[in-house]
């Protein structure tokens, strides 16, 4: 993601800018099929063509009896 931005002398102007272009990036991002999240992480796993990010894969981990 491109943090750098230029900053002017009007904070406000600048945090909406700085929203504006991160809320472009997230619609470049691929969705979770399980959460409906963008993922905003370098990596994410892909099963059966859906993509699903590490949060949702750590949540469905389930430890199998002895």
């Amino acid at each position: 993601m491109l943090n750098a931005y230029v900053t002017t002398d009007d904070p406000l102007h600048d945090f909406f800018e700085d929203d504006r272009r991160k809320e472009e990036w997230l619609k470049g991002r691929p969705v979770c099929a399980s959460c409906g999240e963008p993922i905003q992480e370098e990596m994410a796993y892909m099963i059966a063509g859906e993509y699903y990010c590490e949060h949702c894969i750590r949540a469905a981990k389930t430890y199998l009896p002895d």
